[in-house]
């Protein structure tokens, strides 16, 4: 199988060795983030020149590109990447929150203001924003809150603050059924942000829950019914409190770092998995490995300063027992990279990133202190 990767995310490393392990193949891997050079580069004309029989995109940042969506539904070669109706789920919460309620499927009670109009009756509270951009459309408030000055005369979700077990339940859809993938916890989040974990954890047990599998079910049985066929990733922020799985946001690809942690866990051709789903094939059960993983991811000590043109980056060397993910400068230079490592526990693989950063130079990068959570 010959495959286009288009994947700027630390987790294309993990994509690479899977390709690899299972083919002797074409992989073209593209990480350019620039629309303008996918657009110059991309067509299914050249799909075809290069004979390509996977396209496989994933990275939030694709998610909000009409060309690759337009490239996508148009194309006869089997595209792994949702169509933009699947994307409104994760760019808009609002959406989100009405789907949840029509099917009857357990969410933080909420309600929608115009920004303008939001009252601080209580705290903390979760606001959520409406956005293009996925992944920091979020926040939690516990004392003092600051509208997105964008945000006043525009629709905003206010939902209360739920307290339980958080974890990201993650599938594989083929558009009308699907697959488990696994389950991840953050292991350590940024300043209290829900939606910026910088470190995750994956059990060696890894078991499907039957009632987050209804639910994924109801929504591809609506969605199917509207005409809109979800083919990708679901990944599902779930609270449980006691015995009730809410559903909090529905995302559309894989988590960063969440996938990478779980990907030890897993023991399948990912790239078959894809093409299955792409072309609406039965998709198989997961095999397990037996293993746990841990991902750290290392932020910037000044994260919210994003545009730091003067960073002094960490000094690595490789080590046998951690995978490094592309030591990615991101254009925001707010995070450099992250490290992977397997072990039979959570506990055993945890060790091994910690021992292993202990004694590095990490200039202005940090992984753990006091104000991580």
């Amino acid at each position: 199988m010959n495959v286009l990767l288009l994947c700027y995310t630390s987790l294309s490393v993990q994509l690479i060795d899977n390709y690899y392990k299972y083919y002797s193949g074409k992989l073209i891997h593209l990480t350019t983030m620039e629309y303008a050079v996918i657009e110059s580069q991309l067509s299914e004309d050249w799909l075809k020149e290069s004979k390509i029989d996977l396209v496989v995109i994933i990275g939030n940042a694709y998610q909000k590109s009409d060309f690759l969506f337009n490239l996508a539904r148009k194309s006869t070669i089997p595209f792994f990447f949702p169509s933009k109706d699947i994307v409104t789920l994760e760019t808009s919460k609002i959406l989100t929150k009405k789907l949840l309620t029509k099917l009857d499927i357990p969410t933080a009670p909420f309600k929608v203001f115009l920004g303008k109009d939001i009252k601080k009756d209580k705290t903390p509270l979760v606001v959520k924003y409406d956005a293009d951009y996925l992944g920091d459309q979020t926040e939690i408030v516990f004392n003092t809150f600051v509208l997105r000055e964008q945000f006043e005369n525009k629709p905003v979700l206010v939902e209360e603050f739920l307290s339980g077990e958080e974890f990201t339940y993650q599938a594989i859809c083929n558009g009308s059924s699907f697959t488990f993938f696994g389950i991840s916890r953050d292991y350590k989040k940024y300043k209290r942000k829900n939606t910026c974990g910088i470190a995750s954890i994956s059990s060696q047990y890894q078991k499907s829950i039957p009632e987050i599998d209804s639910y994924i079910e109801k929504i591809l049985r609506l969605l199917n019914s509207t005409g809109i066929l979800y083919c990708g990733v679901m990944n599902l922020n779930i609270m449980k409190v006691d015995n009730t799985y809410y559903v909090l946001e529905i995302n559309t690809r894989f988590g960063d770092p969440e996938t990478q942690s779980l990907y030890p866990t897993t023991n399948i051709d990912l790239f078959n998995l894809f093409f299955l789903a792409a072309t609406a094939q039965p998709l198989p059960n997961i095999d397990r490995t037996g293993m746990a993983g841990v991902c750290i991811q290392l932020i910037h000590k000044d994260y919210n300063n994003i545009e730091k043109d003067m960073c002094i980056y960490p000094t690595l060397v490789k080590d046998r027992n951690i995978q490094f993910g592309d030591q990615l400068i991101w254009s925001k230079k707010n995070v450099f990279g992250s490290l992977t490592a397997s072990a039979y526990s959570v506990e055993d693989a945890l060790r091994y990133i910690l021992s292993y950063l202990e004694d590095k130079h990490l200039g202005d990068y940090v992984f753990i202190d006091s104000t991580h959570g």
